[in-house]
């Protein structure tokens, strides 16, 4: 994973390898800047919840290079739905004029299936700047538009077990969002908040979905001056 840092030209990317998490606990991660590795630390961090064990980093599906993150569905035995299992350490609030968001992600869903999402926020258990779902039933991909107060269906779907790509900019004078699937605009609306500082993914893990898979990959946060549409 990437963390493009908070510059104004994203210049300080740093890449990482997680390690994996111990069943029955939950694991902080922190950044370890020049190198390729991280350590485990309370505190700040990439957090990923091992409650039940099955998240973790593993090698079985990175979109590129060797490792990506997994959220691993517990079906109905998961004790909170619709929760964040993999939450980015938070970062200082930039001044630029737009922040951005990226992230690969691909769904491995078993049975039913489990509705996943990609929910970029300014601080923990704040509302979110907007909130990309996935749904498990139609495959529709929703946003979340301040301005409507709820969801959107995009008209788009995601792909049954291959990556996709989603990218999220908010103007930061306007709160005008736009979000972006495979290199092409999906949605364009109003933000919740013209900042994103961590970015939280996660499912609901409904009745049916047990060993239904959400993996993640090459995630990015930045803050830049020039608005590059949706170029990932």
């Amino acid at each position: 994973m990437t963390n493009t840092g908070s510059g104004s030209t994203g210049t300080s990317a740093v890449n990482i390898v997680l390690p994996n998490a111990m069943a029955g606990h939950d694991v902080t991660f922190r950044w370890r800047h020049g190198s390729d590795r991280s350590v485990m630390e309370e505190g700040g961090g990439w957090w990923l919840d091992a409650w039940l064990g099955g998240n973790g980093i593993f090698n079985a599906n990175p979109a590129t290079g060797v490792q990506h993150a997994r959220v691993l569905s517990k079906g109905g035995n998961y004790p909170i739905h619709n929760a964040s299992a993999l939450i980015s350490p938070t970062f200082a609030q930039g001044a630029t004029q737009y922040s951005i968001a990226t992230a690969k992600m691909a769904i491995g869903n078993i049975g039913t299936g489990s509705s996943w999402f990609f929910k970029p926020v300014n601080e923990e258990l704040t509302p979110p700047i907007t909130y990309v779902k996935f749904d498990r039933g139609t495959r529709a991909i929703a946003v979340y538009d301040a301005a409507v107060g709820g969801f959107v269906d995009t008209g788009a779907l995601w792909p049954d077990a291959a990556y996709f790509e989603v990218k999220i900019v908010v103007e930061r004078a306007t709160k005008a969002l736009r979000v972006c699937l495979n290199g092409a605009t999906m949605y364009t609306g109003v933000a919740g908040n013209a900042h994103m500082r961590l970015l939280e993914f996660g499912g609901v893990m409904e009745s049916g979905s047990n060993g239904s898979t959400f993996d993640v990959d090459d995630v990015t946060l930045d803050n830049i001056n020039t608005d590059g549409g949706c170029t990932p």
